[in-house]
This record gives C-alpha cells, sequence and structure tokens, in this order.
C-alpha cells in the first residue's frame, strides 16, 4: 500500500538516484558481499553473539542512514547485525527490480550460513517498512532446507489488496511461511488495519505489538521501547537468549573477582564487631573486599576518619582476622522457625463437639446416632473425650470412650457401620442415658 509517508522499494530507488553518492564505504565494518553487494556485519563488543540479525531497511533509508541504529541493535541485542544494500541504490549497481532484489537477498543469506558459519536457527530476518517484503520472502524460500529463528517485522509495509503479481505481495508465499513471525507497530500509523491483515495470514503467529503514540521511525524517538519489544520476541524465538537479558548470563561473563556482593560480604564481616554500619564508607573509599583490609597500612586507617571507638574496634577485627582467617568469611545463620502442627483427631473432635452438621455429609452416620433409637449399652458420641462423673465420684474414668468407626459396603447400603466399645462402668453408663434421655424430651 503507497500513501505519502510510505514509498515503494521501486520509488526508492529512483529517489536515491538522484541523491549524492553514498560514503558508506568509508564505515569500519563494510564490506561487499560476492564482491557486489553493499553491506555492513557489526559484531558486539563482547564478541560473543547470541543470534544474528539480517536486517531489510526501509525504502526510504539507505545503508548510511541506518549504520548508528545497526551498531545500536548490535550492543543492545548482544547480536551481530548484518544490514545489506538494495540494487540501485547505490551509485554502482544494477538497476533495481524485483529480480534482482530477491537474488540479492538470498545471497546475502547465503553467505552468514556459508561463510559466517552461522546455524540458520540462530537467523533473525528483520524487515522494516518496505523491508519487509524481501524478508518475508527470504523467510519463504528457506522454509525447508534453513528455516531460521524468527521474522520480526517493523510497520511493514503492506499492499492494500494484498492481491498482486509481485513474488513479494504473493498470498501464498506469505501463508507457507513456517518460521515463527512478529509485528511490531506505531500507534499512529495509518495502515494498522492492513498490518493486521497481513499477520492474520501468517502460519506461524508469534505475537503483534503496538508501541504507544508511535510513528514510523520507532527507533529515532522510541527506541527503548521498541528495543523492549524486540528483545521480547528474540527471547520467544530463542529461549536461550533469556539468560543475557535479565543478566545472569552477563553476571557469569563477568571477571571472578566481580561475581559477588561486595556489600554483603563487608557487612557480614563487620558485624561480628557490630561495625557493619561502616559499610558503605569503606566501599566508598574502594574497600569492595574484606582481602583489602589484610594489606592496609596503619596510615590508612586515619585517612577513613572513623570514630575512636569504632577505629580501635576496626583494627582489632583486622588483627584478629590475619591470625584466624575464619574471620574473613563467617557463615551466616539461618534463621530457624519452629511451627506447631496440631494434632488432627483433637482438631476434629472440637469441631465435632461444636457443630453437629460436620456428620451431615455421611447421611447413614447420622442417622444411626441421631435418628434411630438403640438401647444405650455403650457411649454413643465421645470421641477421644471422658465421661463426665459426678462429683462424689472419681474425677478420672476408669476406661476412656473411644468411636471406632469403619466402612463395611458389603452390609450396609449406605457404606458405614459403627461398632462401640461398651463401657464397664455401669454408673457411667446409667448417667449417660440419663442425659440422652433428657435431651430427647
Amino acid at each position: 500500500m503507497e500513501q505519502q509517508t510510505q514509498v515503494s522499494l521501486k520509488k526508492g530507488a529512483k529517489h536515491w538516484k538522484k541523491r549524492k553518492s553514498s560514503h558508506c564505504e568509508s564505515f569500519p565494518h563494510y564490506l561487499e558481499i560476492n564482491g557486489s553487494i553493499p553491506s555492513v556485519i557489526i559484531s558486539p563488543s563482547d564478541q560473543q553473539p547470541k543470534c544474528t540479525i539480517l536486517y531489510s531497511h526501509h525504502s526510504t533509508e539507505r545503508l548510511e542512514t541506518i549504520y548508528e541504529w545497526l551498531r545500536k541493535m548490535s550492543l543492545l541485542l548482544h547480536s551481530v547485525v548484518v544490514g545489506y544494500e538494495y540494487p540501485g541504490y547505490m551509485n554502482g549497481t544494477t538497476e533495481f527490480s524485483e529480480d534482482s532484489l530477491a537474488k540479492v537477498i538470498v545471497q546475502v543469506f547465503d553467505y552468514v550460513v556459508n561463510t559466517m558459519n552461522v546455524d540458520s536457527s540462530k537467523i533473525i530476518l528483520f524487515g522494516k517498512g518496505a523491508g519487509a517484503a524481501p524478508t518475508l520472502f527470504q523467510a519463504y524460500k528457506c522454509r525447508k532446507e534453513h528455516m531460521v529463528g524468527g521474522v520480526i517485522l517493523v510497520n511493514p509495509l503492506v499492499n492494500m489488496s494484498l492481491v498482486t503479481l509481485s513474488k513479494f505481495q504473493k498470498v501464498s508465499h506469505i501463508k507457507a511461511v513456517t518460521a515463527p513471525v512478529a509485528v511490531i507497530f506505531g500507534q499512529l500509523i495509518s495502515e494498522k488495519k492492513y498490518i493486521r491483515k497481513l499477520y492474520s495470514l501468517l502460519q506461524n503467529k508469534k505475537g503483534i505489538a503496538m508501541v504507544d503514540n508511535g510513528s514510523y521511525d520507532l527507533e529515532t524517538h522510541f527506541c527503548d521501547e521498541l528495543t523492549d519489544e524486540i528483545i521480547k520476541f528474540l527471547v520467544g524465538f530463542i529461549p536461550d537468549l533469556a539468560g543475557y537479558f535479565n543478566g545472569d548470563e552477563i553476571e557469569k561473563e563477568r571477571p571472578k573477582e566481580y561475581q559477588f556482593n561486595s556489600f554483603d560480604e563487608i557487612s557480614a564481616f563487620l558485624s561480628q564487631r557490630n561495625l557493619q554500619h561502616l559499610t558503605d564508607l569503606l566501599i566508598s573509599f574502594g574497600y569492595c573486599t574484606v582481602d583489602n583490609f589484610m594489606t592496609m597500612f596503619p596510615d590508612e586507617y586515619d585517612f577513613l576518619g572513623l570514630e575512636p571507638n569504632d577505629l580501635v574496634a576496626f583494627k582489632q577485627l583486622v588483627e584478629d582476622a590475619k591470625k584466624d582467617p575464619s574471620l574473613l568469611h563467617p557463615k551466616t545463620k539461618r534463621k530457624s522457625y519452629s511451627v506447631m502442627i496440631p494434632n488432627a483427631k483433637e482438631m476434629f473432635s472440637d469441631e465435632a463437639l461444636k457443630d453437629l452438621n460436620v456428620f451431615e455429609k455421611r447421611g447413614s452416620v447420622k442417622d444411626i446416632l441421631f435418628q434411630r433409637k438403640v438401647k444405650r449399652t455403650s457411649v454413643p458420641y465421645l470421641l477421644t473425650t471422658s465421661t463426665k462423673t459426678n462429683q462424689d465420684e472419681s474425677h478420672e474414668p476408669t476406661h476412656e470412650q473411644v468411636i471406632n468407626v469403619t466402612n463395611h459396603k458389603k452390609s450396609h447400603s449406605k457404606g458405614d457401620a459403627i461398632c462401640y466399645k461398651k463401657h464397664t462402668n455401669e454408673k457411667e453408663t446409667k448417667a449417660v442415658a440419663e442425659s440422652d434421655e433428657k435431651t430427647n424430651e
């Protein structure tokens, strides 16, 4: 789809032909792939790239205009970024045509896979604006032999009808892309409806994100928001990258002397003499490890400007640590908490005594206990509790009354039967029977 704000690749070539010649040959990362394709290959400063991004720019851009953005991408995404120029966009290149552009991106991709020896699953095809066309075309071409890790489209330029003779806009090609595809667009662009239509045609949808208040040049005015969305999709494409963006893997790559929390180490050391309030002061003077204290000269103590009491205690702690190295790294004690677990039988008994409806879910038990007229030759409702007797009699019963509940599915249709232990004390049995009769009345 073409509007004033969106220019096709063909019109972009005519525009750049009228402009002055490009000076991207002077860039330190410049090279010509296969001797004819102007390109830049930018590696991250740590020289340990996590993936390779093949970047196809918009029609209103040229390699020299996006060079700084490509460098920033390489730095922020810990990735190798490969940018190339379209035919007809620089002096000395062939005239622009879709066929020539198709050959160019295929050659660049083959160079990344075969010459740079990059696993295709670690390659991310990235297309901005009109660059989405060659990006989707390459994703279609390599879907069988070298399927890429993912595809990211930013404000993709979409033909309004999506029914054209162009090899870059064929619906059959777009639907055949099997690699996961993510789309990012600005809230203020006017082509959102067609971008969503394009997204609906994709076979492997990975996500669609909108940058609030964003327009066409997201990398210029919304760099942070755009980078966050790109990182989110990169981690979705290649889960191994998660550790590099949350800091875990970066922390492992730091020198060993920096792979600890100096504040915690020094604070633990000073707390042995209640001097932990000096932690920030000592770190500010450059003492980042407790080993630094072991090599301090006498005049360094005075230079710290400590209170007399703190100075004496600190000096003594250092001297003690020199004699006993175990004081350098004291083991922190873990707090233990006791947890009281109440007896299950007591909990059930107390609840049952407070609310007899606890038996409503077991209708057979309720019927037997409260509805049937049974002989009061045993104690019907005493759960791990002793029977009360008259004050003139012994306070401690001779035996504890226990209800033994068992299931007998064969003999009872409702599933439960209750057996009672007979009480041996006749007086206590008689007292319970009398109390039950009063209750029934």
